[in-house]
């Protein structure tokens, strides 16, 4: 027979072991992800060769900035700002500071042909950068299918933050998928850092000069 004490312990040790891997998740609301990228051409694409680089994500709040550099000189930047609903793409190897503003729609476009994507999980766990990742097969609507590794440690709500992935709520530390020219793109997370950032990493700077998204595809014609 268990006393009254006895009887609240037990029935909280209950709800701590039913609770744990819900009160284990933690939201990634502020701070940075960096990636390892390496980039392989396809069979088909004689003459090209591999690349590697960098993929920087910064978080917070409704804010993200990602960062892609490559060792051949390609750098690209992505602002989303989800308090006013604006982002701002800065193009690779611009002669001058030019960013194209672009609405959510435009972001939801480029993510049309990766949506209503499915997992199908993978036996056992993984390491990835230290941490212990889920293994995954993503299958897309239109038959291609993808590698990732994602942890139940962090959750993120943004949608739009991972453009291949629309919409999931678990952190990707490994994933690759391939591009539209065939190459294959690996991301293999490099650290996890929840640290405070300054909002002005989230704008452009003064002296940029802000396209619309029209005006910019005018400009590449």
């Amino acid at each position: 027979m268990f006393t009254g004490m006895g009887y609240k312990r037990m029935l909280l040790l209950i709800f701590l072991l039913y609770h744990a891997p819900a009160m284990a998740q933690n939201p990634f609301v502020e701070g940075r992800i960096t990636y390892a990228v390496s980039m392989d051409p396809s069979p088909d694409q004689s003459g090209i060769t591999q690349h590697g680089g960098t993929y920087t994500i910064y978080i917070k709040g409704r804010m993200f900035r990602k960062e892609l550099k490559l060792d051949n000189g390609y750098e690209s930047t992505v602002i989303w700002d989800g308090n006013t609903h604006t982002a701002y793409s800065i193009p690779p190897s611009a002669q001058e500071p030019i960013a194209v503003q672009l609405s959510r729609q435009d972001l939801e476009a480029s993510q049309k042909s990766y949506r209503k994507f499915r997992l199908k999980d993978a036996e056992g766990s993984q390491q990835v950068g230290g941490w212990s990742c889920r293994p995954a097969t993503v299958s897309y609507p239109n038959g291609n299918q993808s590698n990732i590794c994602y942890s139940r440690d962090w959750t993120i709500s943004e949608s739009l933050l991972y453009e291949w992935f629309p919409g999931i709520s678990f952190l990707p530390l490994s994933f690759e998928f391939r591009n539209g020219s065939g190459m294959l793109l690996r991301f293999h997370a490099e650290s996890v850092t929840e640290i405070p950032l300054e909002s002005t990493l989230f704008r452009l700077p003064g002296n940029y000069r802000i396209l619309s998204n029209r005006e910019y595809q005018k400009m590449k014609d």
